[in-house]
């Protein structure tokens, strides 16, 4: 009788052990330290003011990629320039052609 017992208490405990177990072998799969595709990525180049005019830098580097001096930073609009200031985060070659022809270039 006390070894039916014993298995039973057994039976009761490893149950939510397995479940204990399940559930964290998911979240080490599954959880937010997981890089999904809806996971944003850092942007690869930067637009900035670089002496006057918008300059194209990659991500991490200070020598910028191209320069446009036909757009003057300080003839634009104040909200132009300060976001030219401060960085503006550039995805893509169609985002960049945008953001130049807004700029006048």
């Amino acid at each position: 009788m006390r070894e039916a017992a014993l298995k039973k208490a057994i039976l009761y405990l490893s149950i939510p052990l397995a479940l204990f177990m399940l559930t964290l072998s998911l979240a080490l799969v599954f959880g937010p330290g997981r890089v999904t595709a809806d996971t944003p990525s850092p942007p690869v180049y930067t637009l900035k003011d670089d002496g006057g005019y918008p300059a194209l830098f990659q991500s991490g580097k200070s020598l910028p990629l191209r320069t446009y001096p036909s757009i003057y930073t300080h003839l634009l609009p104040s909200q132009d320039a300060e976001a030219l200031q401060n960085g503006i985060a550039v995805e893509d070659e169609e985002e960049l052609r945008r953001l130049i022809e807004d700029f006048g270039g």
